[in-house]
């Protein structure tokens, strides 16, 4: 890169580089009024980033503090959508399969103790294979 460029605009130009990598980046980026793409699609506007920018040296700590910023926050929207995800789905399936379980499983008392009975002789067989294998 030529020598009478600003330091600062090629380490912008190589941080907007580390943020869009896809057509969808570019979208979200114009979205929250950070990108106005006068180039054409956002295709091209993703093409552009990842071609001029891959051969620049910039100064990467220049934007350090904006890039930690940018990671927190994607990380607590990322776990907060997990979490509202899991709270939402994980416990109404555990408590569906839980209750399909009890109704074929355990549905009447002679089933309750035949998986008594079914457990307790597997737990006899492991008792037996340990002193088996050591014995007193």
């Amino acid at each position: 890169m030529s020598s009478d460029v600003p330091r600062d605009f090629i380490s912008y130009l190589s941080f907007l580089n580390s943020l869009v990598d896809h057509a969808d980046d570019v979208k979200e980026l114009q979205s929250a009024g950070i990108l106005q793409n006068s180039l054409g699609t956002h295709e091209e506007v993703a093409e552009f980033f990842n071609t001029v920018s891959s051969n620049l040296e910039s100064n990467f700590h220049t934007y350090k503090d904006v890039r930690v910023k940018i990671r927190k926050q994607m990380k607590s929207h990322y776990n907060s959508r997990l979490k509202r995800w899991m709270a939402h789905n994980y416990d109404r399936r555990l408590k569906l399969w839980m209750r399909q379980c009890l109704d074929t499983y355990f549905s009447s008392p002679g089933t309750i103790i035949a998986w008594v009975g079914a457990a307790f002789a597997v737990f006899l067989t492991a008792v037996q294979t340990y002193f088996s294998v050591f014995h007193p």
